[in-house]
């Protein structure tokens, strides 16, 4: 997977539209495991390939058709190019967004909580709707000053040489 770093940077504001570039490609990376780009990735055997298939060719048209008539959707409309796009952005959504995705895709969002094993939506905060924040920190081997430098956005003059302005 290549990604350009301002765009990685820039994934965790972008979030709360739904988008997240490095969800997106890595949703490629699992989609392709198969050396296909359709859609459909390796899936659990608890899920029957023909059922997703079916969904997700349901999902996509559906979605396709709203785009084209230019209506609101929970998801980023480039999905409606091609069904393996409408998989990566679903997967963005799933993970980003995933009240919204979960209201306008119930079906799908079912779908994607057994085959990736989570639930985003009963993991979220009673505050859910509220925008995340800009940075947050899980690692607990982390130093009181490396979590301040990263705070400020200070870096190695190694790394800062690959971080843009932006």
């Amino acid at each position: 997977v290549m990604l350009v770093w301002p765009d990685v940077r820039r994934a965790g504001q972008s979030a709360a539209q739904g988008y997240n570039v490095v969800i997106h490609e890595f949703a490629h990376v699992l989609d392709m495991a198969d050396g296909l780009a359709d859609g459909v990735p390796l899936l659990p055997p608890a899920i029957n390939r023909e059922h997703w298939c079916a969904l997700l060719d349901r999902e996509y048209e559906a979605f396709a058709a709203r785009v084209e008539r230019e209506e609101p959707t929970a998801l980023d409309p480039y999905g409606a190019t091609a069904p393996e796009e409408f998989f990566a952005v679903a997967s963005e959504s799933f993970f980003v967004d995933p009240v919204a995705m979960r209201a306008e895709h119930a079906a799908l969002y079912e779908l994607f909580r057994n085959s990736y094993g989570q639930d985003p939506v009963s993991a979220l905060p009673a505050t859910a709707g509220t925008p995340p924040p800009t940075l947050q920190i899980f690692a607990s081997d982390l130093s009181a000053e490396a979590i301040a430098v990263a705070r400020r956005g200070h870096y190695p003059p190694r790394i800062a040489a690959e971080v843009g302005p932006e």
